[in-house]
């Protein structure tokens, strides 16, 4: 047998040797984590017991994660969830991971809708795991959505999160390219549509496990949201808000294609927590 301490010693020198170049506190938390996880407790636990000793199965199935980590997978796909919006999610390597600045759509979703006064019939495009959809359900009773996705794997995803959630007479899960195939209208949309380059995401380490169907956004990375654009005005309400994120250096070319297609709008570019643009917002 060997305690917690040995364990998480011997955990962090080998992320450190599979991944020299991260750093030291990113290996102690991945250890922490996959023991946490193992021993079905938090890490706080796990750092104010190290002498706790751990049974030969415990080893055996924390060594197993290890060693996944330490080849580079994610450790939301290792342990088959993510939190979001201080929420936990259900994640396979069929959706994306949720991201934190994938959480200032969430955050301007709310926003529109506590600022206006009716109730709300919303759209997510490429639902994925059903994150937005549910977190804006789960902080504000007003919205019903529709969530679309093209891969009928991820809305398998998003369903169960949907069930764990309670929130199957809310959210609505269509596979679809983009829109349902009905003409109805929406007062919010929100869009976390691939938007990576097809040459930049080859050499990029998330193409190594994340769906390449929600990464790949094109020659130049928006081909994708110009095609939602271009076809948007049949699903709009008179009163609307439109959420796109957007990689940070999308946002000049994407502005003269909303005032193309959407003239007469008020178009916001809103920053991440780094200060660099990911989100466009558009209201009526």
């Amino acid at each position: 047998m060997i305690d917690i301490r040995t364990w998480l010693n011997k955990s962090r020198q080998k992320l450190s040797l599979s991944n020299p170049i991260d750093f030291d506190d990113n290996h102690s938390l991945i250890a922490e984590v996959i023991l946490a996880f193992v021993l079905g407790k938090n890490r706080v636990w796990v750092k104010t017991y190290p002498e706790h000793c751990l049974a030969d199965e415990q080893v055996a199935l924390a060594d197993h994660y290890l060693n996944r980590a330490s080849l580079g997978e994610p450790l939301a796909y290792i342990l088959k969830k993510q939190e979001f919006f201080g929420l936990e999610f259900l994640v396979t390597p069929d959706v994306l991971i949720p991201r934190p600045e994938t959480e200032l759509i969430v955050e301007a979703g709310l926003d529109y809708i506590n600022r206006v006064n009716h109730k709300i019939l919303a759209l997510d495009i490429g639902t994925g795991s059903g994150c937005i959809a549910i977190s804006i359900c789960k902080h504000s009773s007003n919205p019903n959505f529709v969530a679309t996705d093209i891969s009928f794997n991820a809305l398998r995803i998003a369903q169960i999160n949907c069930e764990n959630h309670h929130l199957t007479d809310r959210v609505f899960l269509v596979q679809a390219d983009l829109f349902p195939p009905t003409k109805t209208k929406f007062n919010l949309i929100c869009a976390n549509l691939p938007y990576i380059p097809t040459d930049e995401l080859a050499s990029l380490k998330v193409n190594r496990y994340e769906p390449n169907l929600a990464l790949n956004g094109g020659q130049n990375g928006i081909e994708i949201i110009q095609k939602m654009l271009s076809q948007i005005n049949d699903y709009l309400d008179d009163q609307f808000s439109i959420l796109i994120e957007i990689q940070y250096n999308q946002d000049k070319l994407l502005t003269p294609l909303v005032q193309r297609y959407l003239p007469h709008t008020d178009i916001k570019v809103i920053p991440d927590y780094q200060g660099l643009p990911r989100l466009i917002r558009i209201e009526s």
